[in-house]
């Protein structure tokens, strides 16, 4: 879909009389970087798009609180560079940190492998100001981390891609950068050995950054961003960032290591990596499956942190079917698996049974499956979205308080609203 207009406002002033400007049947999708839009539904009406990338740039940083004010508009590698003379940043790692915006983070909750040790984007916003549908303005939350107390909105609008209001500034907490890094990269030959050794780390409180699995055609889209290790062609591998003061960075990769050892890993495939050279290989998990060219398909699988082992195998049973060439990525302590596949895929009528008996199977085992990036026959045929029909009269009462005239993306979000 293309818009009929493209709007970029300069500033939150000119972002309330635009919107004040929409009526009922004008659709107004709000855009950021761009790296989300294949997600959702298919909007209902696409008339405006309303550029944020142009927004008047805001840093208001105070080192001392460990917060920071930031306009929507700002990518996030724009915020990093900012904060960084201040040994300090903001733990968050989604993909593509150079075209992704702040408001578009924050309202599609964005993440990477960061979240396993500081959190998602809810847990680190605490404040908001938006713009509502109707043009006018309100500020959720402060920018302190302790703030007033009452209804914290700035976590609702938080995952609700711009459906509810558009985000034009936000407020953060903020870290110290790790006095040190280090990475530690083992290979198993199961992912029984993976995952065990995985948990296994955050159970014995080492406290990592990040945990992450990687499996099928993962390793091999890494390797070109990663020093020589030697690993075998098919495998599980475990990888494991740790950050703070030298001496504990060095007991928590001593224990680590001893603890992959234990669980099978390959005593060849084993390595500790700088910050420098880890630095690289996580920007490439987290940018798994976004980058160019960008896979046709890709789901994520959330389930329980120890139900890991058998959503991989879940994922290798229905996977084939799908495409030969499948990659898996999976935020260990979260449960959250990631799996996307490159061409050539199936047919249509062949991707709808298998995607739909993959979500069966997930559905079974507790869990959800989010189709991120589907064809769009697929897309018009099953619901991305997968939400629990009981809890769309909520999302719809929401959507018809904030939005009555359904303004901001209609009909991309969770049952159509």
């Amino acid at each position: 879909m293309a818009p009929s207009l493209v709007v970029r406002p300069r500033t939150v002033e000119e972002v309330g009389r635009t919107l004040g400007e929409a009526r009922e049947g004008i659709g107004v999708i709000p855009w950021g970087g761009g790296t989300r839009m294949a997600l959702g539904r298919v909007p209902r009406a696409y008339h405006w798009a309303l550029d944020l990338g142009g927004l008047e740039p805001v840093l208001d940083h105070s080192p001392g609180d460990l917060t920071v004010r930031v306009s929507a508009g700002t990518t996030l590698e724009a915020l990093q560079l900012a904060l960084l003379p201040a040994g300090q940043f903001l733990p968050l790692d989604p993909p593509l940190p150079h075209r992704a915006t702040i408001g578009g983070i924050l309202a599609s909750a964005s993440y990477g492998p960061l979240a396993a040790g500081y959190g998602l984007p809810r847990d680190m916003v605490i404040g908001t100001t938006v713009v509502h549908a109707d043009g006018t303005r309100s500020r959720s939350g402060g920018r302190v981390v302790k703030n007033v107390t009452g209804y914290e909105l700035h976590r609702l609008y938080t995952g609700s891609f711009g459906t509810l209001a558009v985000i034009v500034e936000a407020a953060f907490k903020v870290a110290p950068l790790p006095r040190e890094e280090r990475t530690v990269v083992a290979d198993f030959p199961s992912p029984e050995g993976a995952v065990g050794a995985g948990l296994a780390i955050v159970r014995a409180g080492l406290a990592p950054m990040a945990v992450e699995v990687l499996g099928g055609q993962a390793w091999p889209l890494m390797s070109s961003l990663t020093p020589p290790i030697p690993v075998r062609e098919r495998g599980y591998w475990l990888l494991t960032r740790f950050g703070g003061p030298p001496p504990a960075v060095a007991r928590q990769e001593r224990e680590a290591l001893a603890l992959c050892r234990q669980h099978g890993a390959t005593p060849q495939g084993m390595a500790v990596l700088t910050r420098e050279e880890g630095h690289a290989l996580w920007r490439g998990v987290a940018d798994l499956g976004w980058g160019e060219p960008v896979p046709p398909l890709a789901v994520r699988l959330s389930l329980l942190p120890q139900q890991g082992v058998q959503g991989i195998g879940l994922l290798e049973e229905v996977g084939p079917s799908l495409s030969p060439t499948m990659a898996i990525a999976l935020h260990t302590p979260l449960g959250v698996l990631r799996a996307f596949w490159s061409p050539p895929l199936a047919d249509t009528p062949a991707l709808i049974p298998a995607l739909q008996a993959l979500r069966r199977r997930a559905h079974a085992l507790g869990g959800r499956m989010l189709l991120e990036r589907v064809p769009l026959p697929v897309k018009e045929a099953l619901d991305p979205w997968d939400v629990p029909e009981d809890l769309l009269p909520l999302h719809r009462a929401l959507k018809a308080q904030f939005d009555p005239l359904g303004v901001l993306n209609p009909g991309r979000f969770v049952g159509g609203i």
